[in-house]
């Protein structure tokens, strides 16, 4: 390798920032925003990229041209918008998010600036970003993930550039929008949180089950063992009950949410909020009695 060539490579600098995005809420004015963020951006380095070409010496003007134009034209920050059955659909305006053909039912959006120009031209851009928006929601009941794990969402924005000023304003301004949208529900879908909530809420319910049980029992001629069998199962019945209500809130409350789609679950909202406030007022009247 020449000198020259080394200290091209010496002289290389890279820089990367990529996040997790926090719970938040999303409407499709917001869609349209991110779309506006990145390709405000993304007009810059086009119009820099453009700026570089040199005329060949092999190449006529309009040869020149028509190249200038395919390299302009690729520098367009694409869309890809996933439906629940499978579909798909690409654009390259923020026009995409009023198209007729979007699917109601989204479970994921990719922002690309680099996935165009490296189809057309076999070029990956150095300053790039992407913005992947996961909407999938937790499955309503799931007895076969461990519900102390975190909620698996894949929502997440990476921005890399030749400079570190051109990173970090275009993270900034990411960051800032998706924090201006965030959700109060980010807590409960952090690892952990499953096993703070039983120890404060789930057990509690549990022994007020038992308690209630003993209501029934103690007008009951049974034996002791088969008493005990009663206490016990009852009691494990009602926090495998605590575990449904926890994963039914995790459904409810999904960790980015799609807030103008038609099947957002504000009537089930409405029961799952009926039925915490009353268990929790049942719970507290029979303390309150108890210790009266």
């Amino acid at each position: 390798m020449s000198a020259s060539g080394q200290n091209a490579i010496s002289q290389f600098t890279n820089y990367t920032s990529r996040s997790p995005i926090a719970a938040c809420r999303l409407n499709h004015d917001d869609l349209k925003k991110i779309y506006q963020i990145l390709e405000d951006r993304q007009k810059e380095v086009r119009q820099r990229v453009v700026d570089l070409q040199v005329q060949q010496q092999n190449e006529t003007p309009e040869i020149f041209e028509d190249r200038k134009r395919r390299v302009y034209e690729a520098y367009v920050t694409s869309v890809t918008i996933n439906a629940t059955d499978g579909q798909a659909i690409t654009g390259h305006s923020e026009d995409i998010f009023t198209n007729p053909n979007v699917p109601e039912q989204i479970t994921s959006i990719l922002y690309s600036t680099a996935s165009v120009p490296q189809a057309l031209l076999g070029l990956l851009p150095i300053d790039r970003a992407t913005v992947f928006l996961d909407f999938t929601r937790p499955p309503l009941l799931n007895f076969r993930a461990l519900p102390t794990l975190a909620t698996p969402n894949e929502s997440n924005f990476e921005v890399t550039g030749s400079t570190e000023a051109w990173v970090t304003a275009l993270y900034t301004r990411l960051s800032k929008m998706f924090s201006d949208r965030r959700a109060p529900f980010e807590w409960l879908h952090r690892p952990g949180i499953y096993d703070v909530l039983l120890a404060i809420f789930g057990i509690p319910f549990a022994l007020w089950v038992d308690y209630h049980v003993e209501k029934i029992i103690n007008h009951k001629d049974w034996a002791s063992i088969f008493s005990t069998a009663v206490y016990v199962y009852f009691f494990i019945l009602a926090l495998n009950l605590f575990r449904v209500l926890f994963s039914y809130t995790r459904w409810l409350f999904p960790k980015i949410e799609f807030s103008d789609q038609t099947s957002s679950p504000v009537k089930h909202r409405v029961v799952w909020g009926a039925l915490v406030v009353g268990v929790m007022a049942a719970m507290i009247w029979d303390i309150i009695k108890a210790l009266a």
